[in-house]
């Protein structure tokens, strides 16, 4: 069974990427930045710039699209962006960062965006996403198929194409949400052990994210 997870990711495309930070770098920040930029607009990056915005931090969301949040209802996304940017954030839409450099002082970070447009902040958070813990696992190997972004290939039964391997949660890239891997696991452990042969429904997945303020479609 492979059930390694996924992993935080800098982008080889940006230059400088090793001047920012990830979502697990920043729960080892030595103390709280005055001002932060954040790439990306989704569930992490929504949640981060809560989070720092809620502390003081003078916050800065840069989305490539125009709405964060792709993917949930229209509407909620576009109520969270304005309720964001009411509550101090500001969203830079459709923009892409190029280049991180240092400041003149060490210190701080300017980030480069596109059409001469340049921020200093401290910091540099990249919430783009995260990829499948499968480097040097030694899959190929083993016969494992993986895909473009490196996860293992899976059935509706979570099997691989290898007899005797397996492989759930985000390590294979289907709907990456802890309560999902836990019930693929639980479906494989029933299929497996229990001679129950089960799989696991991923359509209509209920998932959310936390922001402030919270949404709500049909409550107060």
């Amino acid at each position: 069974m492979i059930a390694t997870g996924g992993h935080t990711f800098r982008p080889a495309y940006i230059k400088g990427q090793e001047l920012g930070i990830t979502s697990t770098d920043v729960f080892m920040l030595a103390k709280l930045p005055a001002s932060i930029l954040i790439l990306g607009g989704g569930y992490i990056a929504v949640e981060f710039a809560s989070v720092f915005s809620g502390l003081g931090v003078e916050t800065t969301i840069a989305y490539r699209g125009e709405v964060i949040l792709r993917g949930f209802d229209m509407d909620m996304r576009r109520h969270i962006q304005a309720e964001l940017e009411l509550g101090g954030v500001k969203i830079l839409s459709n923009v892409n960062l190029n280049e991180i450099a240092l400041h003149a002082d060490g210190q701080r970070r300017i980030a480069s965006l596109g059409e001469g447009v340049q921020l200093e902040v401290d910091q540099v958070l990249l919430a783009i996403g995260r990829e499948p813990n499968t480097i040097d696992l030694g899959l190929e190997n083993a016969g494992v198929k993986v895909n473009e972004r490196g996860a293992v290939i899976v059935d509706e039964h979570s099997h691989s194409n290898v007899p005797s391997i397996w492989a759930v949660g985000d390590v294979t890239d289907r709907i990456n949400l802890t309560p999902v891997a836990i019930r693929e696991a639980q479906a494989f452990a029933a299929t497996e052990f229990m001679n129950q042969p089960t799989t696991f429904d991923h359509a209509d997945v209920a998932s959310a994210v936390f922001s402030r303020p919270a949404a709500r479609r049909g409550g107060p």
